[in-house]
């Protein structure tokens, strides 16, 4: 569950403007409601772009993701039931140059 000292961390480390990568093995709806709705807080001070990546179902797909999360500097926060792909991106995280948060 996302935590929100995690969110405030993590959108501290940005600038102004940020890319939300929103990452579901469903629609990501209410993955995306839920990042809003934390976010409210630093709406003056961050422009946040979300993009949402739904249904994803492997490794590759999520690899495109971080790989253009970590382009632009963004975050990527995820709603992942396969036990698999969870345990894969929480590796990523260490592995990566990105901030990567488990909803």
């Amino acid at each position: 569950m996302m935590e929100v000292d995690t969110v405030k961390t993590a959108f501290a480390q940005h600038s102004s403007r940020i890319s939300v990568h929103i990452v579901s093995d469903a629609t990501g709806t209410g993955a995306e409601r839920l990042t809003s709705a934390a976010l409210v807080q630093f709406r003056k001070q961050l422009k946040t772009t979300f993009i949402r990546h739904s249904f994803v179902k492997t490794t590759k797909q999520l690899n495109r993701i971080l790989h253009e999360a970590e382009a632009q500097q963004g975050i990527v926060v995820y709603t992942v039931t396969d036990k698999k792909l969870r345990e894969w991106l929480e590796q990523q995280e260490y592995d990566r140059n990105v901030e990567i948060i488990d909803m």
